[in-house]
């Protein structure tokens, strides 16, 4: 995800995380080594046509040629994800609640008793 890969950049920066999910993405050390890797690769034709165009038209459809995206965070963040969600999986696809999240770091106090 995105989040993942500004980790490694607030940790090299020595930055502390701006939120819960910066803290709870992994930093992908391992996707790093001390040596580039230039060797060359052989690409695969798109198997689609990359100038073919959607042109069904339905609800939502409807509903994002009347989203004003001239400026960021100017379309509700629900109903921008469900028309997304429409758009990805079919409108017969029933749109899943949202579901928030929280990470939580606990410490344990050493118990006296146990010395």
């Amino acid at each position: 995800s995105t989040i993942s890969m500004l980790r490694p950049l607030d940790l090299l920066l020595g930055m502390p995380p701006m939120r819960q999910y910066d803290a709870a993405a992994p930093p992908l050390w391992r996707c790093f080594t001390s040596s580039a890797n230039v060797t060359f690769f052989d690409h695969l034709p798109p198997g689609v046509n990359l100038d073919e165009r959607n042109t069904a038209t339905n609800q939502f459809t409807r509903q994002s040629m009347a989203f004003d995206l001239r400026k960021e965070d100017n379309v509700p963040d629900l109903l921008f994800n469900e028309v997304l969600w429409h758009a990805i999986k079919g409108p017969s696809v029933t749109y899943p609640a949202p579901r928030r999240g929280a990470f939580l770091l606990q410490h344990h106090a050493k118990d006296h008793d146990d010395d």
